[in-house]
């Protein structure tokens, strides 16, 4: 499993679970459990994931809202994950959105090397 953290938002990046079309053309696409870590839950009114095809391009990057997912308490942090569908060849990284709308530096970027279809893969 591939842990980062910056500024108190930890990316941890899971095993690939799924191919979401079966076609040659999107073969590469797969959907991704991607699981973080956050300190204060409390302040944040939402998650937001950015996808890149460049390491550390948050600008032009695509975003996915996930809103604010179920979390699990472990101690100072608070777990919480969602699908995301990408290529392994992709970026993420995570940010938090406040209550009042401003949004965090994103967290370190993190990338997940290919797998075949269903099989688990942890990122090293």
């Amino acid at each position: 499993m591939n842990t980062i953290i910056r500024g108190g938002l930890c990316l941890l990046l899971a095993a690939g679970l799924c191919a979401l079309i079966a076609t040659p053309a999107f073969a590469q696409a797969r959907l991704h459990q991607v699981t973080w870590a956050h300190p204060q839950p409390e302040t944040v009114s939402h998650f937001v994931v950015l996808v890149s095809p460049t390491e550390g391009q948050a600008e032009g990057a695509r975003e996915e809202n996930v809103g604010m997912p179920q979390g699990t308490p472990t101690g100072s942090f608070t777990l919480f994950s969602a699908m995301i569908s990408f290529e392994p060849t992709e970026f993420l990284a995570v940010a938090a959105v406040g209550h009042d709308g401003r949004r965090s530096s994103p967290s370190e970027w993190g990338a997940m090397p290919p797998s075949r279809p269903g099989q688990p893969l942890l990122a090293d």
